[in-house]
């Protein structure tokens, strides 16, 4: 998934940089946004699947035991807090290409009103 997202970051670099227009066409830009709107969803439910982790207790009351399950619900807050920064790095890419779908309609909408009120001036 983060070799996806290394690419896709690539892919709008490149694509989406102010005043050089769209790359995509309108139908790209939702799939795209759908892509890792599906993302943010699996990476918020594996947040939601880690909560276990956190309040893990220890099997018995030595050492071992308590010590183990110290660790372990460090590791799960840590895995938590990594999960929750990726699912909101996709929401934010997710948001990013529902901007952008905004502007590419807007600007369809735009040309198609200039090209109805110049009717003759392209003909």
């Amino acid at each position: 998934m983060l070799f996806r997202a290394d690419v896709s970051n690539a892919v709008i670099a490149q694509a989406v940089r102010d005043g050089d227009g769209f790359a995509f066409d309108a139908d790209s830009l939702e799939r795209l946004a759908a892509m890792w709107d599906d993302l943010a969803h699996r990476y918020t439910e594996a947040v939601r699947l880690g909560r276990d982790l956190v309040s893990v207790e220890g099997p018995g009351l030595e050492y071992a035991s308590t010590n183990h399950a110290e660790r372990l619900r460090a590791s799960g807050q840590a895995l938590q807090q990594a999960l929750s920064e990726r699912a909101r790095y996709c929401e934010d890419l997710r948001d990013k290409f529902h901007a952008a779908h905004g502007r590419y309609v807007n600007a369809e909408d735009d040309a198609e009103a200039t090209v109805t009120q110049e009717k003759g001036k392209f003909e």
